[in-house]
């Protein structure tokens, strides 16, 4: 299966969506899925011991942050263009800011099953 995992927090950042989502993508490497990554970060460089080195990582800039919480936002199509440029078969989004609206329409317009998690 292969699965875009969207979120507005990740590594490096070590906040509470960070952690899950991490877990969530180990957890989908761990039971064979091929797995993409489009988060929010202002590092460059998303690599954790945790993370496979395998999972394909997307950046988007973050557009400013609130309570220091990164908000992001892109077009639609563009994220659209994202996943389908990973031949996404599953969206799942960790977030309900923006992000993960636009994610959903993204998903939805490439007649994917979106999955908020």
């Amino acid at each position: 299966m292969r699965t875009v995992v969207v979120t507005d927090s990740f590594f490096p950042r070590l906040d509470g969506v960070a952690v899950a989502t991490s877990l969530r993508v180990q957890e989908l490497f761990e039971t064979g899925s091929l797995v993409g990554v489009l988060a929010i970060s202002e590092d460059r460089d998303m690599a954790h011991e945790a993370i496979p080195q395998t999972v394909d990582r997307q950046i988007l800039g973050p557009l400013g942050s609130w309570a220091g919480y990164p908000i992001g936002i892109s077009s639609t199509s563009a994220v659209a263009r994202q996943i389908a440029a990973w031949r996404a078969e599953v969206v799942e989004v960790h977030t309900i800011g923006v992000l993960g609206v636009i994610a959903m329409r993204a998903a939805r317009k490439l007649r994917l099953p979106p999955k908020l998690c």
